[in-house]
């Protein structure tokens, strides 16, 4: 009976030991964090790309933002300036004839945001319609993060989404506070195992 409560303590040292493990990984582990802007504004196509190559998207500036979360938070109503892109083909066989092109810049609230677009994905315009999107480089400042886009609309008012991941990393003061936190809490949980025992 005793060889079987020695058996079952030690199951429960390698159990708390290991929680307390797999809780201090996932505490110091970088977090996916998804940051998104709008924009929306006016633009055209130079003509039907399923039947004139190249086709050149233009835009009248002032954009303005609209939506704005993570790194872009508070960046709404803010005035963008668009740059126009040219590609060939139509839908998935478009490719970007300028690219890499700054496709658009803003400055606010003494931060720079711009948007390099480095190719497209796919691209249709039609008659007064516009559905694309694409792969390119976010940059805040100095910081660059890759980064997905797309842009569609009709008539005269057209949207713009840009939405990428950033990995959030507590800085180096937080980790040592944090790993200090779960050590602590293995040493605690060794001593009140070790009390019972005795």
């Amino acid at each position: 009976m005793e060889s079987r409560n020695q058996g079952r303590k030690y199951k429960m040292k390698k159990t708390i030991a290991a929680l307390l493990a797999a809780g201090t990984c996932l505490l110091l582990t970088p977090h996916a964090h998804a940051d998104s802007i709008g924009l929306e504004g006016a633009s055209k196509a130079s003509g039907d790309s399923s039947k004139k190559s190249p086709t050149t998207v233009s835009f009248s500036n002032p954009w303005h933002v609209v939506s704005s979360d993570g790194i872009f938070a508070g960046t709404d109503t803010a005035a963008v300036t668009m740059a126009s892109y040219s590609f060939t083909g139509d839908g998935t066989s478009a490719v970007c004839t300028n690219c890499p092109v700054v496709q658009w810049h803003f400055t606010y609230g003494g931060n720079t945001y711009s948007f390099t677009l480095t190719s497209l994905i796919s691209a249709t315009t039609r008659a007064g319609s516009l559905a694309a999107s694409g792969t390119g480089t976010i940059t805040v400042n100095s910081t660059t993060y890759s980064a997905t886009w797309a842009m569609n609309g009709s008539g005269s008012k057209f949207k713009y989404r840009i939405s990428f991941i950033t990995n959030t990393v507590p800085d180096g003061g937080s980790a040592v506070a944090l790993l200090g936190i779960a050590l602590c809490g293995i040493e605690v949980t060794r001593r009140l195992i070790q009390r019972r025992q005795a």
